[in-house]
């Protein structure tokens, strides 16, 4: 007989009674009997605590308990890591820790066995050898320690999202406190101070640099470094250096670093107000108007003197001389649309050398108006949350990435032998890349070195100004890579078939009186394996696809042409492999 409807089998009713008393006693276990019939957590969400159980129930399970926290392992031997994690940003999206105290460490102690094992080596011999040897990784060491990089405990880094698709990052590389000596550490600045440099920045700055740099004490590290060595080339060169310096510059290398402040930096503006015609393949790309400074921090007129002193050999120099600037341009050595007026200027203890005498006065008119980029919205927004002192800071803005981008684009699409396909994959690539703008200020702390950045590609924004020539670079040569990609592989193949060749041509010299054979055909099987390396990679269906020039002895000319391939031509390519067994890939005449 079967089960109505409406009831179950009583197998299955017995076993949901079950499960259902289960799951209840549970509920009370966790939430316990005495809590108020409703209440509000803090979190916005209302619990219900559940009905009293009656007291004819047996008490079978005791009351919840905390779980016992397990307590954190001890690291068996010591580490930076919560010093580096204070510094960090956690519950973000990226986060590392490495420890490089041990192994720095030791490096000085691996220089030594490297040095052995040269020492040891079959190809060293002689007295004159070994002290060579024995003073150069004794220098090597020496500089290594001296310079403070030993002194790197450990070093992390985080991204966190401050908002969506906005995302600050940190890099810290950790000292020991009352250590963060030499060059390393202090050259690059001592103690975080307010960043002047950003009241420097015209209002369309794009991209731009400044960070602490002490030349003079890099310089006198070096310098002290190799007149303590033991290496008497090292020593010769640097006298002659010393010596030539003052002929080139018209001062002593002292005088001249003496000169210096302790920073530098960089501008980069897009003026969108004077847009400028770029001539790429087939068609013209409009642009802002590129203009560009660096900026030396110096104590004195000393270099500018000088370098005027260079410059007043010509004629066509204009000169200005007002209050606290003096400025000297050069007429442009260039045509339109790439028309430069190289400009030397020395204004409020800077020396700038910038592509022309607008920028210097934008400069100097956002530092005594006060109306430069610090104040921009797109300022505050970038800097918003960031360390207002520092080291040094890098800035992008988004009318830098976006007009780099532009000319990438425009400038793939005239690439020869690139197709459709390639191009598209390309733009899909470069699409899909944020040119948002990105802020980042490094600081030397008491126990190390912090950068903070801020921008829309996370942890990668810290290095972007470092990378930005690269990848545009980059992405700009790419499709005519891709393009000639094919020919390059045939010609590289090409090259190591040829060498193996020419190998065994030497070989057959060995046992023939210095004589190469008459033809390749006689090197095979006992010098080649087999005759498929004689065929060329740019006729693979021909089986003789090298020229060989008979007649020729292991005395010959060194550089005279032994094998050429015949059919690299039609990629307008040479390939050859000389009597020396030297080989090289040419473009063809």
């Amino acid at each position: 007989m079967s089960a109505s409807p409406t009831s179950l089998p009583s197998s299955l009713q017995r076993f949901l009674t079950r499960s259902f008393c289960v799951c209840w006693l549970a509920i009370v276990g966790i939430t316990g009997c005495d809590k108020p019939a409703s209440s509000n957590n803090g979190s916005g969400i209302i619990s219900v605590a559940p009905t009293p159980v009656p007291s004819t129930m047996p008490a079978t399970n005791p009351p919840a308990t905390a779980p016992t926290p397990v307590p954190a392992p001890v690291a068996a031997e010591p580490n930076s890591f919560d010093e580096v994690a204070a510094q960090l940003d956690r519950g973000g999206s990226f986060y590392a820790y490495v420890s490089t105290e041990k192994f720095l460490a030791g490096m000085a102690a691996q220089f030594g066995t490297m040095r052995d094992l040269i020492l040891a080596s079959p190809g060293v011999g002689g007295v004159q050898d070994a002290k060579s040897s024995e003073a150069l990784f004794k220098m090597v060491t020496n500089l290594y320690t001296h310079s403070g990089v030993d002194q790197v405990t450990g070093a992390g880094a985080s991204t966190f999202a401050v908002e969506p698709g906005l995302y600050r990052s940190k890099l810290f590389i950790h000292h020991r406190a009352g250590k963060g000596d030499g060059p390393f550490w202090s050259a690059f600045g001592k103690t975080a101070h307010p960043l002047a440099g950003l009241d420097l920045l015209p209002a369309d700055t794009a991209l731009a640099g400044f960070a602490d740099f002490d030349l003079a004490e890099i310089v006198a590290f070096l310098r002290r470094e190799i007149e303590q060595s033991e290496i008497p080339e090292a020593k010769k060169g640097l006298d002659e250096a010393l010596k030539e310096f003052p002929a080139a510059a018209g001062m002593t290398l002292d005088e001249a670093l003496s000169s210096l402040g302790g920073s530098l930096g960089f501008i980069v503006t897009l003026d969108p107000t004077k847009p400028m015609e770029l001539p790429v393949p087939e068609r013209k790309l409009s642009i802002p108007t590129p203009r560009a400074a660096l900026l030396v921090q110096v104590k004195d007129d000393r270099i500018f003197k000088r370098l005027d002193q260079i410059l007043g050999a010509n004629k066509d120099v204009v000169k200005v001389d007002e209050g606290d600037l003096r400025l000297r341009t050069l007429p442009s050595p260039m045509p339109p649309p790439l028309e430069l007026h190289p400009t030397v200027a020395q204004w409020g203890g800077y020396l700038i050398l910038a592509t022309d005498d607008h920028l210097v006065r934008a400069i100097i008119a956002a530092k005594t108006s006060g109306k430069g980029l610090k104040s921009t919205a797109q300022y505050a927004k970038m800097t918003s949350g960031l360390p207002t002192e520092g080291n040094g800071f890098q800035l992008m803005t988004e009318t830098f990435g976006e007009t780099l981008a532009r000319v990438q684009r425009e400038m793939l699409k005239g690439q020869p032998g690139a197709n459709a396909e390639q191009f598209a994959m390309l733009e899909k690539f470069m699409g899909s890349q944020k040119s948002g703008a990105t802020y980042s200020v490094s600081a030397h702390l008491p126990n190390g070195w912090l950068a903070v950045s801020k921008g829309t590609q996370g942890v990668g924004q810290l290095l972007a100004p470092s990378v930005l020539i690269p990848a545009a670079i980059g992405a700009g040569v790419a499709l005519p890579v891709f393009g000639k990609v094919g020919g390059k592989a045939k010609a590289t193949k090409s090259l190591s078939n040829a060498r193996q060749i020419g190998t065994a041509c030497k070989l057959y010299a060995v046992d023939n009186g210095g004589k190469f054979p008459k033809s390749l055909a006689a090197l095979v099987p006992d010098y080649l394996p087999d005759a498929t390396i004689l065929a060329s990679p740019f006729a693979p269906g021909v089986a003789a696809g090298y020229t060989y020039h008979a007649g020729l002895t292991d005395t010959s000319p060194a550089k005279t042409v032994l094998i050429e391939d015949k059919f690299a031509g039609a990629e307008k390519t040479r390939v050859i492999v000389r009597v020396d067994g030297s080989g090289e890939i040419l473009p063809a005449p």
